[in-house]
């Protein structure tokens, strides 16, 4: 499992993230055989709406690389909260055996 932590109000991700991601990915065993969980995070001072669209849009971020490293689509599952009572700015990636 891993975390990538994320500024207010933004979905864009760090170089230094990315690849921290991509490091992760490839350092699976059986990438194309397993799942892989993204769970998303945003508090922002804003809507709930506005929230749950800044969430999504970090787990679709992470989402296109994984895809791009070799992980198939059908392999991802993208849960995303919004803002949640005592959650970070955050997406958490966890690897999971089919």
């Amino acid at each position: 499992e891993i975390q990538i932590l994320f500024n207010s109000e933004t979905s864009n991700l760090r170089d230094e993230d990315a690849n921290k991601i991509r490091n992760f990915i490839n350092n699976q065993t059986d990438k194309k055989n397993s799942q892989f969980k993204i769970t998303s995070y945003a508090k922002t001072d804003k809507t709930a709406d506005i929230s749950r669209r800044l969430s999504l849009d970090r787990a679709i971020n992470i989402r296109s690389i994984l895809i791009k490293e070799g992980v198939p689509a059908k392999n991802l599952i993208v849960k995303s909260f919004g803002d949640v009572k005592n959650k970070e700015n955050k997406v958490i990636i966890k690897f999971e055996k089919k």
